[in-house]
């Protein structure tokens, strides 16, 4: 193993990317803030986020606060909600940090609870020794498959 940094989430790299877009379109406002106007919406539409991952980076962009100077300002709120006809109203605060993910509630969780990926590796494991006892030449390559879920279940406890 090496002491190499974690990579942070692919829905990370997403949220820099539509909040530098938001940051770009907005304007100063009365109060000196800057704000974007416009539809959220198109913006992540012209990044790129799939929409399986548009959840998890607006839970970043509204939801984070800033664990790292304290201040718990979200790098974005919402001034006026938009729907399909009338933009949105947002104010751009500060861009988002690696210190977010955890502030956020969707950090480097694990997506399958401990309890239901043990009930599942022991309902893969009746499913593998029926085919074993079904198919004699797949044998080899279960024992394989076998062999690596042992690995994997090692690193993970």
């Amino acid at each position: 193993m090496t002491d190499e940094a974690p990579v942070p989430p692919v829905y990370f790299q997403y949220a820099k990317a539509a909040y530098a877009m938001i940051r770009e379109r907005a304007v100063l406002g009365r109060d000196g803030e800057l704000v974007f106007t416009g539809m959220v919406g198109e913006v992540f539409r012209e990044v790129g986020i799939p929409g399986s991952q548009s959840v998890r980076v607006r839970a970043l962009l509204y939801d984070a606060v800033s664990m790292v100077d304290r201040t718990y300002t979200p790098c974005l709120i919402r001034l006026r909600k938009g729907s399909n006809t009338v933009p949105s109203e947002i104010a751009v605060l500060r861009a988002p940090v690696l210190a977010d993910l955890e502030s956020a509630g969707v950090g480097n969780k694990l997506l399958t609870s401990g309890e239901r990926r043990a009930r599942m590796l022991r309902e893969y494991g009746k499913r593998l020794a029926a085919c074993e006892a079904d198919n004699g030449q797949l044998k080899i390559a279960l024992q394989n498959l076998e062999s690596r879920i042992r690995e994997l279940e090692s690193k993970t406890q």
